[in-house]
């Protein structure tokens, strides 16, 4: 028997129509909301290690168009993350759909 504190949580598939995965690392100083990187690849325990080849040119297509197209959608999701973890600083791993839909899959203190 384990007595750590074991957090649990539901599963949300989040591949997108092109049967590919997308994990968004976001980086939040203050008001300021920074893509930092988008790992691509056909499963959904996504690191740099399992990014897809040949995902280089998608992940800069998100990276160039993100204040313009994404950020104004997920703003106050995010401004509301960011009251409620009571940070100044801190990253979210995440996946952001075309709609500005946004499903968190960790929030990291700096």
């Amino acid at each position: 028997m384990c007595d750590a504190a074991v957090y649990v949580t539901e599963f949300h598939p989040f591949i997108d129509p092109d049967g590919m995965y997308r994990k968004h690392r976001l980086a939040v100083i203050g008001d300021r909301v920074i893509l930092r990187h988008v790992i691509i690849g056909d499963g959904w325990l996504l690191n740099a290690d399992t990014q897809a080849a040949g995902t280089e040119a998608d992940e800069a297509a998100r990276l160039g168009s993100f204040e313009a197209d994404l950020l104004p959608k997920i703003a106050p999701a995010v401004a509301e993350i960011s009251r409620r973890l009571g940070l100044d600083v801190f990253g979210i791993d995440c996946h952001l759909d075309d709609e500005g839909g946004c499903c968190c899959s960790r929030p990291m203190p700096a």
